[in-house]
């Protein structure tokens, strides 16, 4: 595939520009943005490789060199097949932290005084271990470099993206079809994500989130670790999504708020007005035209014209794609100017503590007649749960 040999030129000019001498790329978005080749499912906890610390892509002005502890060999070795732009593969033994052949790697390439950049997400250990070995060692940021590049979508990556959020919408409204007063938050994200399985996704972007608010759960329940409780629906309640899948490497995120019982008039109303702001903002999002905070004070201009200001307490949204979270961010504090390509969330809220929890989320792609929104489930509608 020619754009990941496009990309590792790019990078190899971007170090020659930036004086950097090579760059090591752990499994994070920015390696298998760059090379194709992908990280294994995430667990949710810590896990451990002997050679953790050198494990990933060593890009030189020359070579592109992939290393792999020997626990994850058959995976790599199945990743690496049919990438002719990986130059070698080097195995590594188990049972050593930092294998000599890895050493010995750094050392061939004569980097023992290299300026070495590493994306935001390495292991501490990685530049520990290093320069231990290399005291001459100097290290940088892959972020500025790669960081621009993944912004925005090759056309390839945004129909990859396209079916994520295809998968997302077609599992909630899958879920919608099952809810009944008194199932818990809990088994409302048991039943989501295991409709997101179903309809292809393999694996989850982020945890699960279910918010089932109402003046009944003003207290005790926003200081749990889990992001779906024990909270059962209940008549009177609104209850908010927050889910998303990958796919093929890309990540979906969702929300929709829909309400168990008939809402009352207050609480209509809010909703319209957190639809009508994410709906303002994406048709703000011209490419060129306006910054990332420039789309975040449309939809937040809106709530707060609108008496609910101090409700919306985050940033409208962020970027997405091999990471659920990627810059820009659609905050007051970020100038990046939008533009065609880039994929963003759009996810106002608007939450009374005593009251209700209404949000909405899509993914958005910019173009230069507006953003254009990658989900088709419908925002203004009032969904009731009996």
């Amino acid at each position: 595939m020619s754009r990941f040999r496009d990309r590792i030129a790019a990078v190899r000019q971007a170090m020659d520009e930036g004086q950097i001498d090579a760059a090591f790329l752990p499994p994070t978005g920015d390696m298998e943005y760059v090379t194709g080749i992908r990280r294994q499912t995430p667990n949710p906890t810590e896990s451990h490789m002997f050679g953790d610390p050198v494990y990933g892509v060593l890009i030189t002005p020359t070579r592109t060199v992939a290393i792999v502890p020997y626990m994850a060999s058959k995976f790599m070795a199945r990743q690496v097949e049919g990438k002719d732009w990986i130059d070698d593969l080097v195995y590594l033994p188990d049972g050593v932290d930092v294998p000599e052949e890895a050493v010995d790697l750094f050392r061939r390439f004569g980097l023992e005084k290299a300026r070495l950049a590493v994306p935001k997400h390495a292991m501490a250990m990685t530049l520990v271990e290093l320069q231990a070995r290399f005291p001459a060692m100097r290290f940088a940021n892959t972020d500025p470099i790669i960081a621009p590049m993944r912004a925005i979508k090759h056309p390839d990556d945004l129909a990859l993206m396209q079916r994520a959020a295809e998968i997302t919408d077609q599992a909630y409204l899958a879920t919608l079809k099952l809810l009944k007063v008194g199932m818990s938050e809990t088994e409302v994200a048991h039943e989501v994500e295991w409709q997101m399985k179903q309809h292809g996704a393999e694996g989850l972007s982020f945890i699960t989130g279910i918010y089932c608010r109402s003046p009944r759960t003003a207290a005790g329940v926003e200081d749990k670790v889990n992001r779906s409780g024990d909270v059962v629906l209940h008549h009177g309640a609104s209850l908010a999504f927050d889910i998303g899948v990958i796919h093929e490497g890309y990540c979906s995120d969702f929300g929709r708020t829909v309400y168990v019982g008939e809402p009352e008039a207050r609480m209509r109303e809010i909703h319209r007005i957190v639809m009508q702001a994410q709906a303002e903002a994406i048709k703000a999002m011209v490419g060129g035209k306006i910054t990332a905070a420039g789309a975040d004070r449309v939809a937040r201009d809106y709530i707060t014209e609108h008496g609910y200001g101090e409700a919306f307490f985050h940033r409208l949204g962020h970027g997405i794609g091999l990471d659920v979270h990627e810059r820009p961010y659609l905050s007051h504090l970020d100038q990046t100017v939008l533009q065609n390509g880039m994929t963003l969330t759009v996810e106002p809220i608007v939450w009374l503590q005593d009251y209700c929890l209404i949000r909405t989320e899509d993914v958005v792609c910019v173009t230069e007649s507006g953003g254009r929104s990658l989900n088709r489930v419908p925002t203004f509608d009032i969904t009731v749960i009996e």
